[in-house]
């Protein structure tokens, strides 16, 4: 008989994230990181490649929110178990990092920012296994896909804002929320990277550890076209204090 697979612990309340986990057939339980990351990433003072440096932020973010938890979290399971963390970064036209917006000013600025023009978003998640048998040390996946919101109407912009839907979200939209209303956006890489999983990256790592079946793609709304840009997958040391 097969051991039973590890319980998946969502560190995030990201709804999105919750729902493509769902979706490939996991049954994650959601928790909160002690860490508070910052609203507005702070860019390196040598950027280089903006796509990049988002990719290694998020990455070293999604690392803190998952030490954090394990060091001092709530809801840890007494059995083995399997940690996802995640954070995403955008990167507008002109190459500066966008988070998640503070206020309604904010929000309408980084839209303004990002409509009409092609912009990136990256995610990284990073797994931790606890007390699984033969598990791999922590790994973390980075990928990121170019983005084209078109146009918003002024009226569409200020219903949108007034609905109070940019909140918790990075750039200030979410991928299938905003498609599902009508607006017209084209990705260009993985979908699920803009909702906020390298999805691509992480599957097969998830089956690994028995967690889906297969590496099934979480269901979006509109095919994704061809892939123009990845980032790397990263294999950091364990996180101190963590066990494989």
């Amino acid at each position: 008989m097969n051991a039973a697979p590890p319980q998946l612990v969502l560190v995030s309340r990201s709804p999105a994230r919750l729902a493509l986990l769902r979706r490939a057939g996991c049954r994650p339980i959601a928790v909160s990181s002690p860490f508070q990351d910052p609203a507005q990433p702070q860019a390196p003072s040598d950027l280089g490649d903006p796509v990049s440096a988002a990719g290694d932020l998020a990455q070293r973010l999604a690392q803190e929110k998952a030490q954090a938890w394990l060091d001092h979290g709530e809801n840890r399971p007494l059995g083995p178990f399997v940690a996802l963390s995640a954070d995403t970064v955008c990167v507008d036209a002109q190459g500066r990092l966008v988070g998640t917006p503070e206020s309604v000013d904010e929000a309408r600025a980084m839209l303004r920012a990002l409509a009409g023009a092609a912009h990136h978003v990256v995610s990284a998640g990073h797994l931790v296994a606890i007390g699984v048998e033969g598990a791999p040390p922590p790994r973390s996946f980075v990928d990121a896909a170019e983005v084209r919101v078109a146009p918003l109407a002024p009226d569409a912009m200020e219903a949108y804002l007034a609905s109070d839907a940019w909140r918790g979200r990075a750039g200030g939209y979410d991928l299938d929320d905003r498609r599902a209303a009508g607006w017209t956006i084209d990705v260009a890489g993985d979908p699920a990277a803009v909702t906020g999983l390298p999805w691509v990256k992480l599957a097969p790592a998830l089956t690994e550890l028995g967690l889906i079946p297969a590496t099934p793609r979480p269901e979006t709304r509109s095919p994704p076209v061809a892939r123009r840009r990845s980032l790397r997958t990263r294999n950091p040391r364990p996180p101190a204090g963590a066990s494989p």
